[in-house]
């Protein structure tokens, strides 16, 4: 989290955004698939910084959803 957070916020320490957003949200796929308007909310987090992070979750999940429709499907 600290090194996506590095990405869109480049000069500042991301380490007590992660752990205030990971402390709101529980878990790291709580922060990700958090409402960006409840991420902005986070004392350190921006619009842009809330846009990286809805990025990556949307990546995730393309990805994952790609990798269960390539699997053979049982009966």
């Amino acid at each position: 989290l600290e090194y996506l957070l590095f990405a869109a916020i480049v000069r500042g320490d991301t380490k007590p955004i992660a752990k205030a957003l990971i402390a709101q949200f529980g878990t790291l796929g709580g922060v990700l698939s958090a409402d960006p308007k409840a991420l902005q909310r986070v004392k350190g987090m921006g619009e842009s910084s809330a846009a990286a992070l809805l990025v990556v979750a949307s990546a995730a999940r393309r990805m994952a959803r790609g990798a269960v429709l390539e699997r053979p499907v049982l009966g």
